[in-house]
């Protein structure tokens, strides 16, 4: 699939959630959401595009970006009918109600629904991300890692077009090599690289994400010395995101 807008908030923001936004209520909710993914449509009226971000918790993030009203974003939660509606807050205190439903079919799934408020249109959200299509985050991924003791150096982080990671870093003179995995939901996992002898060894977990900006991609690891162990850094990369 093409790098759509998504993780904008994939706003996974979070790393799966998004401030100061408004939401609905539920009914009757499901114990996991069955269709974690994340949904992109563009708009029949002027320009503009727009994400539905679901996440197994049957959590959903809604990002509409107008051309010309701005940017809306909100959070709610996915009904046992895999329906949602949520409100959507943007510029100058406006809302925008956004509701919507899954449609699967042997072939696809996608949202369909409607966007309400100070401007109203029909909506058509087909999968942008699910199952192992990982495509959208794949890319070379620049930053630090920021240690709790306050060192902090240079990071690069290479995801490819399986999902495969690969992460780089020096911690004073020593080289640090780290692989693992990225999920469809956006979650991933690291582990030492054991393709070579390394005097340090960390272990991660994060997530990697579209902020809100809808300009970068993100991707935000806490490692530790040991599997599953306590927190002594975090690896903070972004790349830039192009849509098409």
């Amino acid at each position: 699939m093409r790098r759509i807008l998504s993780l904008f908030v994939l706003i996974l923001v979070g790393i799966f959630g998004l401030s100061g936004c408004g939401g609905s209520g539920t009914s009757g909710i499901l114990p996991e959401n069955p269709d974690p993914g994340i949904y992109e449509a563009s708009f029949s009226r002027g320009g503009g595009r727009m994400t539905v971000t679901t996440a197994k918790n049957n959590s959903v993030t809604v990002v509409v970006a107008d051309d010309a009203a701005g940017v809306f974003t909100g959070t709610g939660s996915l009904r046992s009918d895999e329906s949602f509606s949520v409100t959507c807050k943007g510029p100058n205190d406006q809302s925008i109600v956004v509701t919507g439903t899954l449609q699967k079919s042997a072939l696809s799934k996608k949202y369909v629904g409607k966007i309400q408020g100070s401007f109203t249109f029909t909506y058509d959200a087909p999968l942008a991300l699910g199952n192992v299509d990982v495509t959208l985050f794949a890319g070379t991924y620049t930053g630090t890692v920021d240690m709790r003791n306050f060192d902090s150096w240079p990071c690069t982080v290479v995801i490819d077009a399986n999902g495969f990671i690969t992460v780089n870093f020096t911690s004073n003179t020593t080289p640090v090599s780290m692989r693992g995995l990225l999920y469809s939901d956006g979650h991933a996992i690291l582990r030492p690289d054991d393709t070579v002898t390394q005097k340090l060894n960390y272990w991660g977990k994060g997530a990697a994400y579209l902020f809100f900006d809808l300009g970068n991609l993100y991707f935000k690891v806490s490692i530790s010395t040991k599997k599953d162990g306590n927190e002594v850094g975090v690896i903070r990369t972004q790349t830039p995101y192009l849509p098409g």
